[in-house]
């Protein structure tokens, strides 16, 4: 597991920790609690939406740091979540239907393990 992805498991972890019903609001049984389209078009997400105002500071700030890293990738994170055969130069070809999200260097999301 690549460093975004955990981060992204650990946030939604800790937010459904501090507010079960957000599975019900958000999970479609594909994913845990974000979809690509979060990550494509954060301005527009409900969920993200969710997490800014959960009321908890913590979540919020982790949520508000994915939010900004995901609008600064926007193009590399677009390119990885839409094509199936997506591979970065450098790496190897994936096969079909898997995803592969280029590893960056993430800011530390503040009390997440390993952040």
């Amino acid at each position: 597991m690549d460093e975004f992805a955990g981060k992204v498991i650990a946030l939604a972890v800790r937010a459904l920790r501090h507010d079960p019903t957000l599975w019900e609001r958000f999970n479609n049984y594909d994913n845990i609690l974000f979809t690509r389209q979060d990550f494509l078009d954060t301005a527009q997400s409900k969920l993200f939406a969710a997490l800014l105002r959960l009321g908890n500071s913590e979540i919020a700030a982790q949520a508000s740091c994915l939010k900004k890293l995901c609008d600064y990738s926007s193009p590399l994170i677009g390119s990885a979540l839409l094509s199936a055969d997506y591979a970065p130069p450098g790496t190897r070809t994936r096969r079909r239907g898997q995803h592969h999200l280029k590893h960056m260097p993430l800011p530390p999301l503040r009390g997440i393990s390993g952040g």
